[in-house]
């Protein structure tokens, strides 16, 4: 990770603008040895080729380089983009497991106190029916919590199966 360069405009730029001006010295030397070919012999002719293709090859490594260093930065970029993706996820999770212990507790406070009541007044009949309405409003919460976690979860997979794809895309980068 020691090669890792952060994604920049001005990088990019720089470096685009450096392997159009290599290009460009590499274009000039071919038509200065095509130039001279009139007046030069055959070995020299061949020895300024080989030192061009080795000019080239050069180039190309330094280009495939600069492309694994740039989809590093991305994979960087990514990967602090998971992190902190899973860091909110988590916050959230445990938010909202918080209010529904919340929301629990005090329904389950307001029960108590109706029932109290219920008891007080002999209602037997209206105390069965707090106690549904309480555990039906309980039971909807849940659900509904249930739906907006499996929710959370499909985010997180999406988002660790994008980075597998980036990494695995990097990794034949690097291989060719």
């Amino acid at each position: 990770m020691n090669n890792i360069i952060p994604l920049n405009l001005n990088i990019l730029e720089t470096g685009l603008i450096n392997i159009l001006l290599l290009i460009g010295i590499l274009v000039y030397g071919y038509v200065t040895i095509l130039y001279s070919t009139i007046n030069k012999n055959k070995d020299q002719i061949l020895d300024e080729l080989t030192m061009i293709k080795n000019n080239i090859l050069t180039v190309l490594k330094k280009l495939k380089t600069y492309i694994i260093n740039m989809n590093h930065g991305y994979q960087f970029i990514f990967v602090q983009l998971y992190i902190e993706i899973n860091k909110k996820l988590e916050q959230d999770i445990i938010n909202n497991l918080y209010l529904n212990l919340t929301a629990i507790k005090f329904n389950y406070k307001i029960t108590k106190l109706r029932l109290k009541e219920a008891v007080k007044e002999n209602l037997f009949n209206t105390r069965h029916q707090l106690i549904k309405l309480t555990l039906e409003k309980m039971i909807d919460s849940l659900k509904s919590d249930i739906s907006s976690s499996r929710k959370l979860f499909e985010l997180n997979f999406n988002i660790a199966d994008t980075f597998r794809k980036i990494k695995k895309e990097g990794d034949y980068v690097q291989s060719n």
